[in-house]
């Protein structure tokens, strides 16, 4: 299937490797963004993202707006959930955008040949299948209207910066070399997040 889609998209698609659902749904919450928003305002008055999930749609993000986990700009809380909100760090407004329930992207025929495909070696008719099915999504996706992909409202936030990343020092437990800012207090000792886990096995969140 041949997919007519805008520069940016090819841009991110060529960035990410492929056109995938993920990505596109990456995508068209970066377009609603930026029409509610105002694509100018986006790109001059320090824009922070928050993405709830680690999927291919936070390649198109990336491509799309220039905040990247690396200039911490783009943070990212994994809870497996289509959730983005997009933060003017100056003021604390902005958009949150949430995926709404859509059945094709949930079909029982769909998890049930994916879950075959990641624990068996996979047929001809197999992959030839799970493609058909992800053109399919990816052109409902494309195809569909704002309100029909996402629900979305104005946020306000009381403070939104980026994290500044900070000195290195010494875990006391294992020797490695750590973010100042990842470390915590166990056991009388300053240990990083890795041994702390280890030690307690809870997560430490900074």
């Amino acid at each position: 299937m041949f997919f007519v889609v805008s520069i940016e998209l090819k841009t991110a698609c060529d960035f990410h490797g492929h056109l995938c659902p993920d990505l596109v749904i990456g995508y068209r919450a970066c377009k609603l963004a930026e029409k509610i928003l105002g694509g100018e305002r986006i790109k001059h008055d320090g824009l922070v993202i928050v993405a709830y999930n680690s999927t291919s749609a936070i390649d198109a993000i990336q491509t799309l707006t220039g905040c990247t986990v690396g200039n911490r700009a783009l943070q990212i809380i994994d809870w497996g959930k289509h959730k983005y909100v997009f933060i003017f760090e100056s003021s604390g407004e902005g958009i949150e955008i949430s995926l709404r329930d859509q059945d094709f992207l949930s079909s029982e025929e769909y998890n049930a040949l994916e879950e075959k495909m990641n624990c068996n070696p996979s047929t001809t008719e197999d992959v030839t299948l799970y493609k058909k099915m992800i053109d399919e999504r990816v052109n409902r996706l494309l195809s569909a209207t704002d309100d029909e992909i996402f629900s979305y409202r104005m946020v306000k936030l009381q403070s939104v910066r980026r994290e500044v990343i900070t000195g290195l020092v010494r875990c006391e437990r294992c020797g490695d070399m750590v973010l100042r800012s990842h470390m915590t207090r166990a056991s009388g000792k300053t240990i990083c997040y890795e041994c702390f886990h280890k030690e307690t096995g809870m997560m430490e969140n900074n």
